[in-house]
């Protein structure tokens, strides 16, 4: 057996299939076969672009005590379906990508044994169902069409469906991790959101994958996700300028931000400071009275100095009336 398991773990395993259509995911069972004596075989569904079916056996299987005894037995057979070339077909040229099993009350059984048997650890997780699937049961991972009733819905999220309210019991603990109803989990902080929600939570897989969270992020990407640079310059600008009560930006800002909150900028840098003091020069020009005196402001210069002076004297800026 360990021969088997060290072979299988070295064994190519790609996410595609050879044909290059579909996924590399396979589907397994075990039936029963009336033969002398009554054995079973184990059978392994291979992806859609694939016309031939694997099984393997005849094995004592399914008149086992327990769960455990019977994934136990299975595991041999289910690695000979990728090993060993069957009567009328060859062996497949590939590791299964990812697995399940329409028998629920096994699969759990089926994913200690492969661990037990040091199969290799992505595989010992059978394929979740995805969030959004409609058409299986998220808890059992069986298909709609195998119940009588139509899947019910999560009631928070609307995105995971369970044939009974005791599957969707059971799948709790797995699902709130993902779902999306307020108060589903409890307040995590950063660490936990990160090694726990993040890697199940399609908007945070799609930041992640923007953001390239592998120590290299693309300063392209960063704007992107931020924002323009240029909207974040002229924030840092308003911020260091503190624009006074009676200001344009002191009225939106008292609309959005927490007054409570306490003000604790990063210093200027150069850039930074000379802009500041063009602003803080413009508002001189602005308001002086001799009639002569004319700003050199650029236009951007001169609207955030607009924008940030105490506009409740605007009767004593002679520039501004002319």
């Amino acid at each position: 057996m360990e021969a088997k398991v060290r072979w299988f773990n070295e064994h190519d395993r790609s996410e595609k299939p050879p044909s290059g259509l579909g996924l590399n995911r396979w589907v397994f069972g075990v039936c029963h076969v009336d033969m002398t004596p009554p054995r079973d075989l184990v059978l392994a569904i291979p992806p859609p672009s694939q016309d031939h079916l694997s099984h393997f056996g005849p094995a004592q299987i399914l008149s086992l005590p327990t769960a455990r005894e019977m994934a136990e037995a299975t595991i041999p057979c289910l690695l000979d379906a990728f090993i060993k070339p069957g009567a009328t077909e060859p062996a497949p040229t590939s590791a299964p990508w990812t697995w399940s099993t329409l028998d629920a009350d096994m699969a759990k059984a089926f994913e200690d044994a492969l661990q037990k048997y040091n199969v290799k650890p992505e595989l010992c997780k059978r394929d979740p169902v995805a969030l959004g699937d409609a058409d299986k049961c998220h808890g059992c991972g069986r298909p709609g069409k195998c119940f009588f009733k139509p899947l019910m819905k999560c009631l928070g999220c609307r995105a995971a469906s369970y044939h009974s309210k005791m599957c969707r019991k059971q799948h709790w603990p797995q699902h709130k991790l993902v779902c999306y109803a307020p108060g589903a989990t409890p307040s995590l902080d950063a660490h936990d959101y990160y090694t726990t929600r993040a890697p199940t939570d399609p908007e945070a897989q799609a930041l992640m994958t923007l953001l390239r969270l592998d120590g290299h992020p693309d300063r392209d990407n960063i704007t992107l996700a931020l924002n323009r640079l240029e909207k974040h310059e002229e924030a840092r600008i308003m911020c260091l300028l503190d624009p006074p009560p009676g200001s344009i930006y002191h009225l939106l800002n008292s609309s959005i931000y927490d007054p409570h909150l306490g003000r604790s900028p990063r210093p200027a840098n150069e850039d930074e400071r000379q802009k500041v003091n063009e602003v803080r020069e413009t508002y001189i020009v602005l308001g002086s009275s001799r009639p002569n005196r004319r700003t050199h402001a650029t236009l951007p210069i001169y609207t955030l100095a607009i924008n940030t002076m105490d506009l409740r004297r605007s009767h004593l800026f002679p520039a501004l009336r002319r």
